[in-house]
C-alpha cells in the first residue's frame, strides 16, 4: 500500500514510473490504496502530476476501520475494538493523522507492506506494534529497480 506522497516520488522519475507500471502489469507487484489516497490524488492541483499518478494501476480496497467525516459508506469496514483503539492512538484524534491511521490499519489487513516517508507515521506504527512491514520510498525504489 502506497501512502499518497509516494505516488509523487514515483511520477517524478519517468523511468521509475514506467518500471512500476510494468511491474504491476506483469504481476510482480500489486499496488493497493484506499479511498483516502484516491481522494487525496483527486484534488492534486497539478493536472500533469495527477494524470501521471492516475496511470499507475492499482486496486482500491476498503479501509479497515471507520472514522466519522472521513470514511465513505461502502468503502470502509468496521474494525474490532483493539484495532479501533490502535487507530485512535495512531491518529491522536487529528483529521490528517486519523487518515494515516486508517491507511496503516488497512495496509496491515490488505497489503504486504506500507510504503511511506512519513517519519511520524512510521514511528507510530512501530510503537503500536501494528503488524505491517514499513518501507520507505527508497526501499520501494530499490525493490522495483532490482526486478
Amino acid at each position: 500500500m502506497l501512502d499518497t506522497m509516494i505516488f509523487d516520488h514515483i511520477v517524478a522519475d519517468d523511468a521509475l514510473a514506467n518500471s512500476v507500471v510494468a511491474a504491476v502489469r506483469n504481476g510482480s507487484i500489486m499496488i493497493v490504496t484506499t479511498h483516502i489516497q484516491e481522494d487525496q490524488i483527486a484534488v492534486i492541483s497539478d493536472d500533469k502530476k495527477r494524470e501521471a499518478i492516475l496511470h499507475i494501476p492499482r486496486a482500491v480496497v476498503p479501509t479497515t476501520g471507520f472514522a466519522w467525516d472521513i470514511s465513505r459508506l461502502g468503502m470502509a469496514e468496521l474494525a474490532d475494538d483493539e484495532t479501533s483503539a490502535t487507530i485512535e492512538r495512531i491518529g491522536q484524534r487529528h483529521l490528517p493523522t486519523v487518515k494515516d491511521a486508517l491507511i496503516a490499519s488497512s495496509a496491515r489487513d490488505r497489503a504486504d507492506a506500507i510504503v511511506t516517508d512519513d517519519k511520524t507515521l512510521q514511528r507510530r506504527i512501530r510503537r503500536e506494534g501494528l503488524n505491517v512491514k514499513v518501507l520507505t520510498f527508497e526501499d520501494f525504489r530499490r525493490y522495483i529497480v532490482s526486478r
